[in-house]
C-alpha cells in the first residue's frame, strides 16, 4: 500500500515509520500467536540505514531487540 498510494518522496519514511511502529507494538503486545505475523512484515519495511544496521545486529545475536534495549530478547530469529 505505502509502494502504490504514497509519493515516491515520501514512501522510505513512511516504512521507516512503519518498522518503528512494528517494534513498539513487539514490545507491547504479550500474544505469542500475534508475533510470528508481526516479524513476518517487519522485514518488509527495513529500508533506512538506521533499520539495515538494527536487522544485522539481530542476526549477530540471534534476536529481535529494540535499539533502546539491545539485551531484551523480543523474539528469537
Amino acid at each position: 500500500m505505502i509502494g502504490n498510494y504514497l509519493p515516491e518522496n515520501v514512501v522510505e519514511d513512511c516504512k521507516s515509520q512503519m518498522f518503528e511502529c512494528l517494534i513498539t507494538i513487539l514490545q507491547k503486545n504479550t500474544d505469542d500467536s500475534l508475533k510470528d505475523p508481526i516479524v513476518d512484515n517487519m522485514f518488509t519495511f527495513i529500508s533506512s540505514q538506521d533499520n539495515v544496521e538494527l536487522s544485522i545486529n539481530w542476526t549477530k545475536k540471534g534476536f529481535i531487540f529494540a535499539k533502546e534495549s539491545p539485551d531484551i530478547n523480543l523474539f528469537d530469529l
